[in-house]
């Protein structure tokens, strides 16, 4: 059964420790063929001889085994452990992209919102602007309705005035009034004139009467005898104002 890592494993390879041969290209192959040839000069020179060169050797591979061994799990470590900064540093450039992307969505969203509160500011003036402009239509549209109930108004009492000696209480003046005045004074010279008209006619029949000795009974039956000539130059002196 295959073993499944959690983590990232460490997959040892033999052939980097060794290829199983004294001349081999493994790390521990390649240690110990320096190692004989320090042997071999120490052995050649005399100074490792006999028995001692046995123990001497075995101590030797076991050192070179260790230091072999310790080398090649140190190389596996190494690597592994600069896949991992690889990984952490593709990671942050991955971050630090991804941040780059926010902060420039963040700005362009920024951007976009500054943009769409200009728009409805100057959408809101523009508005504004148009109120206003009917606002003072509407104020225009209101003097001239008031102007016009003015004229209404005024039209209403110039009809009243020909009609009525006052208006709202008040006497009728000016051009109307003087017109009414003189409407009055002709209406009044009218009567006065038919009185004095009337008066001269029953002066003339009682100096007619005087003059002939007319009967008083005819006189009476025809309306002018003396108290009817009396009514007429009484009414006569009351419209010129005499008692």
């Amino acid at each position: 059964m295959a073993h499944t890592c959690i983590t990232p494993c460490i997959e040892l390879d033999i052939s980097k420790f060794t290829d199983g041969t004294v001349d081999g290209t493994g790390v521990f192959d390649v240690m110990m063929q320096s190692a004989r040839e320090h042997l071999k000069r120490e052995h050649d020179a005399g100074r490792i001889t006999g028995d001692r060169f046995a123990d001497v050797y075995m101590t030797t591979m076991q050192a070179v085994l260790g230091q072999a061994n310790q080398f090649v799990l140190m190389k596996d470590k190494i690597d592994y452990e600069v896949s991992i900064l690889s990984r952490q540093a593709t990671l942050l450039e991955e971050q630090a992209n991804l941040a780059i992307i926010q902060t420039e969505v963040a700005e362009s969203t920024k951007q976009n919102n500054i943009d769409l509160i200009a728009s409805q500011l100057d959408k809101l003036n523009k508005e504004i602007v148009i109120l206003q402009a009917q606002n003072t239509l509407t104020l225009s549209n209101i003097d001239k309705t008031n102007t016009e109930n003015d004229v209404l108004t005024q039209r209403v009492k110039s009809e009243e005035a020909q009609t009525k000696d006052d208006v709202d209480g008040v006497p009728v003046a000016g051009i109307l009034g003087k017109q009414m005045t003189l409407f009055d004074n002709q209406a009044e010279g009218y009567i006065r004139d038919a009185e004095q008209k009337t008066a001269k006619i029953m002066s003339d029949a009682f100096v007619t009467r005087v003059s002939t000795d007319y009967d008083q009974a005819n006189a009476s039956n025809a309306g002018l005898d003396d108290a009817n000539i009396n009514s007429v130059m009484h009414k006569l002196k009351l419209g010129i104002g005499l008692p």
